[in-house]
């Protein structure tokens, strides 16, 4: 897959990560997120998740929460959230998980087209394409979901740094 390019030459002050449920992959990415850019120095950016089909008020599954306490990535305080149209408008630039995720948020908001990509489009040297849903599964698919959003948010820091 190609490697997508945004121009970050607007400031980006907020970032807003998209699953379905907003209790496995997006407070994993946002986890996996806030301690990727407190590396970088760039802390002062606001990462927040939500969910298209999101609960309200209920904390990650707790095979999301070990899985990445595993690499000392703490999302046991993160809380879902349902999305809206004040979190799409609030946020500078989205990342979700699947294109359905992509389909459903233009749907609320079409202005949102533009700063909304696929996790998957910042991966390097991978045919993956959408991030799949561990809900339910074993932690083996918790941990595959981890490092997929790992690999693809490394891709994604490469492209804001450049």
């Amino acid at each position: 897959m190609a490697e997508t390019t945004i121009n970050f030459k607007k400031q980006i002050n907020s970032i807003l990560v998209v699953c379905t449920g907003n209790i496995c992959r997006s407070p994993m990415g946002e986890g996996i997120l806030r301690e990727k850019l407190k590396n970088c120095n760039l802390s002062h950016i606001r990462i927040f998740s939500a969910g298209t089909h999101g609960w309200d008020h209920e904390p990650p599954t707790g095979l999301a929460v070990k899985v990445c306490a595993e690499e000392d990535i703490d999302i046991s305080g993160i809380l879902s959230s349902p999305i809206s149209k004040s979190m799409i408008i609030d946020a500078d630039l989205i990342l979700v998980m699947e294109k359905k995720h992509k389909k459903n948020l233009i749907k609320i908001d079409p202005s949102c087209s533009g700063k909304t990509f696929l996790i998957t489009s910042f991966q390097k040297d991978s045919s993956l394409t959408e991030i799949d849903d561990p809900y339910m599964l074993p932690v083996q698919y918790y941990r595959k979901a981890f490092c997929d959003i790992n690999r693809c948010l490394d891709g994604f820091i490469d492209s804001m740094l450049k």
